[in-house]
C-alpha cells in the first residue's frame, strides 16, 4: 500500500467556471499540510476532490495507491476520512451515535460494534473533550461542540489519510489549539493529514508545509517560514501584512499592517447612518 495521497493535475469546473486548475499535490504519510487562501480560492473544492466526493473534470486522485473514484465507497472509507466544512445532523442522534458512525466502515455487514469499536469511539471523544456529552442529543449542542463531535467521528474512523476542511471553525482559542495539536499528533503517528485553515498563524504554528491557493491555483507550497512571506500573503489576500517570529517558537506569526492599510479603502458609507 502506498502511504499518503496524491492529486495529479486535477481541475474542477462548474458551468464553465474553473474552481480548481491543474493542481498537483503530494500528501505524504507523517506530514501535516495546511491549505490556506482567501475565500473562493478553491480550498474546500480541492479537499472534496481529494476525498472522492467531487469528480474532477481533469486529472485523478489516489489514496494509499488506490484511485479514489475506482474504489468502492466502503473500502475508500477505510483509507481516508473527511471532515466537511458543514456537518448537518437533524435527526436526534446522541453524540455517541454520531461518533460511532466513524466505525461503520470497519464493521462487517450484519455485525454489531465490538467492544474495541466502542473503546475507539470513547477515546476519540476524550481526545476532543466531548466524552461528557456522549448522551446529549447532537442538534442541541453549540456550534463549537458539534464541530468537536464531528472531529471525534473522523478520529474514530481511524484512517491513514485524514482530510479536514476548516477543523477549527466555530472553536474558541483553547479548542483551536486542542484540535491543531490533535492534527499534529495524527501526523506524528504516521498519517497523512491535510487541514484547510483560515487562520494563518495556526498554519504557521503546526504545519510541516503550507500550500497557498488563489483563484483555484496553487501559488506556492513549502515550509511555513518559506511560504508565509509578507509579499506573497499581501498579494494573495489583498491586505498588507507583516510576518514576525513567534517569541517562543520562532515560527512565523502573521499580523495585519495598518501602515498604508486597506482598512476602509473603497467602502461606501453605510446607508442611513449620520
Amino acid at each position: 500500500m502506498t502511504p499518503g495521497a496524491q492529486a495529479h493535475r486535477v481541475s474542477y469546473a462548474v458551468d464553465g467556471k474553473v474552481l480548481v486548475h491543474r493542481v498537483d499535490l503530494d500528501l505524504p504519510a507523517g506530514g501535516l499540510l495546511a491549505v490556506v487562501g482567501p475565500n473562493g480560492a478553491g480550498k474546500s473544492t480541492l479537499c472534496a476532490i481529494l476525498a472522492g466526493d467531487l469528480v474532477p473534470t481533469e486529472g485523478h486522485v489516489e489514496a494509499c495507491g488506490f484511485d479514489v473514484l475506482r474504489t468502492k465507497p466502503h473500502a475508500l472509507a477505510r483509507l481516508r476520512s473527511m471532515l466537511n466544512q458543514h456537518t448537518p445532523v437533524r435527526f436526534p442522534f446522541t453524540v455517541r451515535e454520531v461518533v460511532m458512525m466513524g466505525r461503520h466502515p470497519h464493521i462487517r455487514r450484519w455485525r454489531s460494534p465490538s467492544e474495541s469499536d466502542y473503546a475507539l469511539a470513547d477515546q476519540a471523544m476524550e481526545n476532543t473533550q466531548v466524552l461528557h456529552l456522549a448522551d446529549r442529543i447532537y442538534p442541541t449542542l453549540s456550534g463549537g461542540e458539534q464541530r468537536r463531535v464531528s472531529l471525534a467521528r473522523v478520529l474514530a474512523q481511524n484512517t491513514p489519510v485524514v482530510l479536514l476542511d476548516e477543523p477549527t471553525n466555530a472553536l474558541d482559542i483553547a479548542h483551536q489549539q486542542l484540535v491543531m495539536a490533535l492534527c499534529r499528533r495524527l501526523a506524528d503517528e504516521g498519517r497523512a493529514v491535510l487541514a484547510v485553515l483560515h487562520d494563518l498563524n495556526l498554519a504557521g504554528a503546526y504545519a510541516d508545509r503550507v500550500l497557498v491557493m488563489a483563484e483555484g491555483r496553487v501559488c506556492e507550497v513549502g515550509a511555513p517560514d518559506e511560504v508565509l512571506r509578507p509579499e506573497l500573503l499581501s498579494e494573495v489576500f489583498k491586505q498588507s501584512v507583516m510576518v514576525v517570529p513567534h517569541p517562543e517558537t520562532g515560527r512565523p506569526v502573521v499580523l495585519p499592517s495598518f501602515a498604508g492599510s486597506n482598512q476602509g479603502c473603497g467602502l461606501s458609507p453605510i446607508r442611513g447612518y449620520r
